[in-house]
């Protein structure tokens, strides 16, 4: 189809003009003669009319933006006017000389649109665009926008469109201001006001700005890595770069050096924070107490305290102090080994009414109270204690170094007491009324109390577990040489008591109802003058159980070497239970060189009591109480200037030795390996054990036993030896106090002995 050259890219020629150039009809316009005739046609009154509405254009001067003819498409362009139409070459005049002169403006627009299409004068190939196009024809307009400043960045609001681009415009619509070549996109932003770079943004990152730097912590000095170019300083930033880390307030060029492990001072030379202390207030307060504590001198100590809840740090170096912290939460931390010494004149820590209190990681010394807790006393609450080393503290009350009373929960943990001393009880700590106490991978050493527990002493709690501690050396002028625990649930597991000394009990008493369970541990060396280990004083709610573990060469200047249990007029200690246990090399002066128990019941199983002695009374056992069972245990080489392993005495106690062996005990000038003064003994063994009895023993009157009156002795398959499968007893198996008469019988005897009559049967 062919396309005359005069169709633009502004709105469509009046319907009269576009007749004349064919756009009304897929057919091609008349021409020649036909369009003389065609041209002839139009009445000079039309032609009036037109010249009216489209008056001709002053060429050179381009019409106003959106001016009437424009179509809104050649606003501003300098527009060239047409060739003479009559001149040999002129584009297409041979189809527009009609139009021309009823439409000039019209036809003149369309003509500059067709010259910019690119079609070569004189001819036509089709329509606008095509690529065969030339003639008149042009592909699709691009809008080009004007550039009056001539900074190379255009207007948006002042476009064209054409083929290329006209005198004066660009073919980018980026520029902010038409009317600055100073202002556009790749323009440096200065310190004026408006927005040099057309992004939105005044005076940002200006050129001719200053830098500051970024002071996010609000110490007054900037970040060096967070610079900032304004042209006003900014609210968060400051001018200096100097700050070394702007995420603390507490650090900056000159700041105070805080126990907090870091540089506070920016000075590259810091190595440590030593010689410094500092309170961290839960408020965001920060004290230095460096010059405080440093006022404090032996024997004069420096005084500080706080109701607030915070955390109190100190850093290496000794520090003589009286401190009290009464807020609801607090922290006392250790950095580097602190000494805080109560420079024997005063406590060196109160804490009253904390919910939750932690020490950690500090050592406490020489503190001085006249009441408890010659270092620290706390009450109310939680308090937790790790790491930490308590020595040469003193109180005239419970607990030379520590003491804790009304807590919920106390806990020691990895922490070592030596040297610390009470008036009273506990010399290291004291504990009183504590719902639940723990602790773990402790050392008590040579603490002393004159009361009670020379390392501890703890009253009403109602469970208290220990595991892993070391407890050495520690003495006490009266009950328990290490521990002494009144009307408390305990257990221990896992732990050594070592050369402790006691009036009763050399390690451990316990009264007042106190459950004491032992496991896994071991005692050695201790001594006291009844219990040279442990010591179950005379209350029926009291109760000792010994599991798997061993005592070894404890000693009592009274009776019970390794084990007491007591007894009163009234009541004795409720029970014993050892099991799976070593009762080994353990002396007393008189009775028990390895146990003395008094208890109501007691049960021994798979124990061994081995090369106990004593100077006189019993070498191995004395047992009292109304029911005692021995099973599966082995009661050997234990030795007494009297009786040599076990002695029974009360009416109504029975002693049962199931599957165990009693041999190779030596025994004095007083009766018998196993004496029955009064109460029963069964013997009951197994037949296919050649070892379940009394054999290989030697003491006068009785090698294996003797039967006083009204005392009974019951064998069942009990093994008396014979000289071949086992050792037989050195002398006459059997001696009855009631008429001097003895009996001998082999292994697997079954028989009765009964005191009053003298007779085995």
């Amino acid at each position: 189809m062919r396309t005359s050259c005069l169709r633009g890219p502004g709105p469509r020629a009046p319907r009269s003009l576009r007749r004349v150039h064919g756009e009304a009809s897929p057919r091609r316009a008349p021409t020649g003669a036909a369009g003389a005739q065609a041209d002839s046609a139009m009445s000079a009154h039309q032609r009036r009319i037109s010249a009216r509405q489209h008056p001709a254009p002053t060429w050179g001067t381009p019409p106003p933006p959106s001016s009437p003819g424009s179509g809104g498409r050649v606003a501003g362009a300098n527009v060239r006017p047409p060739r003479n139409p009559r001149q040999p070459g002129g584009p297409c005049m041979h189809s527009v000389r009609p139009a021309l002169r009823a439409h000039p403006v019209l036809v003149l627009l369309t003509l500059a649109t067709a010259a910019c299409n690119g079609d070569k004068p004189g001819t036509d190939s089709g329509s606008i665009g095509d690529a065969g196009d030339t003639g008149c024809g042009c592909p699709e307009p691009i809008t080009f926008y004007a550039d009056l400043d001539a900074d190379g960045y255009g207007d948006p609001n002042n476009a064209v469109e054409a083929c290329t681009a006209p005198t004066g415009y660009v073919g980018n619509a980026a520029d902010c201001d038409d009317a600055d070549g100073h202002v556009h996109p790749d323009a440096d932003e200065a310190c004026n006001g408006i927005d040099d770079d057309c992004d939105a943004e005044i005076d940002e990152d200006p050129a001719d700005g200053s830098t500051w730097y970024a002071d996010a912590d609000g110490d007054g000095y900037g970040d060096p890595d967070a610079p900032v170019v304004s042209c006003d300083e900014p609210s968060d930033a400051v001018s200096n770069d100097a700050d070394c880390n702007d995420s603390d307030d507490a650090v900056y060029p000159g700041a105070p050096e805080l126990c907090d492990g870091i540089q506070n001072d920016c000075d590259a030379g810091w190595t440590s924070d030593a010689g410094t202390a500092t309170w961290f207030g839960s408020d965001g307060t920060v004290t230095d107490l460096s010059a405080t504590f440093a006022a404090g001198a032996d024997g004069a100590p420096a005084t500080w305290s706080s109701a607030d809840s915070g955390l109190l740090r100190v850093c290496e170096g000794t520090w003589y102090v009286n401190l009290e912290l009464t807020g609801d939460d607090v922290e006392v931390e250790g950095i580097d080994d602190p000494v805080l010494d109560g420079g024997t004149a005063g406590r060196v820590l109160r804490l009253d009414a904390a919910s939750t209190a932690s020490i950690h990681d500090i050592a406490f010394q020489r503190g001085d109270s006249a009441w408890r807790g010659g270092c620290i006393h706390a009450s109310g609450g939680v308090l937790a204690v790790e790491r930490v080393t308590m020595a040469a503290c003193t109180a005239t009350a419970a607990g030379g170094g520590l003491s804790v009373q009304d807590l919920a929960e106390f806990s020691v943990t990895d922490s070592i007491f030596t040297g610390n001393q009470s008036a009273d009880d506990g010399g290291a700590i004291g504990i009183d009324s504590v719902d639940a106490v723990s602790m773990s991978a402790t050392i008590f050493e040579d603490n002393s109390g004159e009361g009670y527990g020379g390392a501890l002493w703890a009253q009403d709690v109602v469970s208290l577990s220990a595991d892993g501690l070391t407890v050495t050396e520690n003495t006490s002028d009266s009950a328990g040489g290490a521990f002494a625990l009144e009307g408390v649930g305990a257990t221990i597991s896992g732990s050594s008591f070592t050369g402790n000394v006691g009036r009763g009990g050399g390690a451990i008493w316990i009264n007042d109802g106190t459950a004491l369970t032992v496991t896994g541990s071991t005692f050695e060396g201790n001594s006291g003058t009844t219990g040279g280990a442990l010591h179950c004083s005379a209350s029926a709610t009291n109760s000792l159980v010994v599991t798997d573990t061993t005592l070894v060469a404890n000693d009592a200047s009274d009776q019970g070497g390794a084990i007491y249990a007591n007894y009163g007029s009234s009541s004795a200690c409720g029970s014993v239970s050892v099991s799976d246990s070593v009762i080994e090399e353990n002396h007393a002066t008189n009775y028990g060189g390895g146990v003395s128990d008094f208890a109501t019941s007691s049960v021994y199983e798979r124990v061994e009591v081995l090369d106990n002695s004593t100077s006189r009374g019993i070498g191995g056992m004395y047992l009292r109480g109304t029911d005692k069972t021995i099973s599966d245990s082995r009661v050997s080489g234990n030795s007494s200037g009297e009786v040599a392993a076990i002695y029974l005495d009360q009416d109504d106690t029975t002693l049962t030795l199931e599957n165990t062996e009693v041999s190779y005990n030596t025994g004095g000038s007083y009766y018998g390996t196993v004496h029955i003064t009064r109460g029963t003994v069964l013997c009951v063994g197994d037949t296919s054990v050649d070892t379940y009895g009394i054999w290989g023993n030697t003491a006068p009157y009785g090698n294996g036993v003797y039967v006083a009156e009204p005392g009974t002795f019951i064998a069942t398959d009990c093994d008396m030896g014979d000289g071949v499968a086992v050792d037989d007893n050195a002398g006459p198996d059997i001696y009855m106090m009631h008429n001097g008469s003895t009996w001998s019988f082999g292994q697997d005897a079954t028989f009765t002995c009964d005191g009053a009559t003298g007779v085995c049967s």
